[in-house]
């Protein structure tokens, strides 16, 4: 049985749909400002927290009616004792969104965030032909060649935008039709522009994360086994782990051929264990992170290391149990097989990319939202939840409140 996907998505007069619009806005502003244009206006960066203000304010309101007030203080209290940095100020705004999300119809997410996935890569064509955007050659760390950035300012930004694209596609498609034929469509076609991409990027993270999310949707009983089952399980505890291990040995002839392949991930990932204190390394110390990748002219790309430098051991671990192993053990339990699939996808990409630890790149936050739904789609596209309406948020679409 399917459900209605494609709905008005101004339809619906709950408070938190205008505030995931007024989120989806700001965010497509920060795009624009910090990922497209050639230089950052100050005019647009304004615009762009002024958004996620109102989104606030209004909250008050909504959050007297669903008395939540507590949650908003705490909010408060958090924003205005944390690190003021970018990598602090962002996380915020991930977990700010996740409880917007949870008290939207998920239907309502997945509409509006592709249609503003869709219009961002309208305006980067747009851009780039009136001369405010270009697709600018970048060398490789070999020397041996040239990426190109297809308007984002970074060769891997691209990749990393359109693999959330391709996820909520995915999950769409599946909340519209149950037939084989159109997801088998949609890999193809979907396979074709992932080629396109790393003709033009040259990311191997993104064909490597997409050939596994293939071979887990179309040979999901042989990939998808208790073996694969317990590895996800415990993945971001495990690869942090190995991550460690690879770091400290660096001097390793095997991990120095590792660390080549990885970029030289591995040894940058040693060069911030070096200098962080234990104390560091329980709490985080976001602005030590942002001097040192100063220093080094290297950004923290993998997302399990970004989390774990920029806000803490106590932090990782929160993130682990309360966020992902309750909603991936939900999944399993279920078999849902197209949520673990994505969620693979998010996680073999976050190794190499901060794929979920931002909000310029917003497709993305689907992984946050997915994790957070801990409902099997069998039940969201049957009839009794198609539609946007009071009725249907006072059914409770999001079964728990993970923020």
């Amino acid at each position: 049985m399917t459900g209605k996907l494609w709905v008005p998505i101004f339809r619906e007069n709950n408070i938190f749909h205008y505030s995931y619009l007024l989120l989806l806005t700001s965010f497509f502003v920060r795009l624009l400002n910090n990922g497209i244009l050639q230089q950052e206006n100050v005019y647009f960066s304004l615009l762009s927290y002024s958004l996620i203000v109102i989104s606030f304010v209004v909250q008050i309101r909504a959050c007297i009616k669903y008395k939540n007030i507590i949650y908003i203080l705490f909010i408060l209290f958090v924003f205005l004792m944390v690190q003021p940095t970018t990598f602090r100020a962002s996380f915020l705004v991930i977990m700010y969104t996740l409880y917007i999300s949870k008290n939207c119809n998920f239907k309502y997410v997945i509409t509006t965030t592709l249609l503003f996935s869709m219009v961002s890569i309208f305006a980067i064509f747009c851009f780039i032909n009136m001369g405010l955007a270009e697709n600018n050659a970048w060398r490789t760390v070999a020397g041996r060649g040239h990426r190109y950035d297809l308007g984002f300012n970074n060769p891997n930004a691209a990749p990393l935008f359109l693999g959330g694209i391709l996820m909520l596609m995915a999950y769409a498609i599946k909340l519209r039709t149950d037939k084989k034929s159109a997801q088998l469509f949609f890999i193809i076609s979907a396979s074709l522009v992932v080629y396109l991409v790393f003709y033009a990027t040259g990311s191997r993270t993104l064909v490597a994360s997409w050939i596994i999310f293939c071979l887990t949707i179309i040979f999901k009983r042989i990939f998808i086994n208790s073996i694969s089952i317990a590895i996800i399980r415990i993945f971001p505890i495990f690869i942090f782990v190995l991550f460690f291990l690879l770091a400290v040995n660096i001097e390793n002839n095997v991990v120095r051929t590792v660390d080549q392949f990885l970029s030289y991930r591995i040894r940058l990932y040693g060069f911030f264990f070096s200098h962080f204190s234990i104390i560091d390394m329980i709490f985080g110390n976001a602005q030590l992170v942002t001097t040192l990748m100063e220093e080094e002219r290297a950004p923290l790309d993998s997302a399990y290391m970004l989390l774990f430098f920029t806000h803490g051991g106590i932090v990782y671990l929160l993130f682990y149990f309360v966020i992902y192993r309750r909603g991936i053990n939900y999944f399993i339990s279920n078999k849902d097989y197209l949520a673990i699939s994505i969620l693979i996808f998010f996680l073999v990409f976050a190794m190499a990319e901060a794929i979920f630890m931002g909000v310029t790149y917003f497709p993305n936050l689907f992984f946050w939202i997915l994790l957070s739904n801990i409902k099997p789609i069998s039940k969201l596209i049957t009839k009794d939840n198609v539609g946007f309406s009071e009725d249907a948020l006072n059914r409770k679409i999001f079964s728990q409140n993970v923020c």
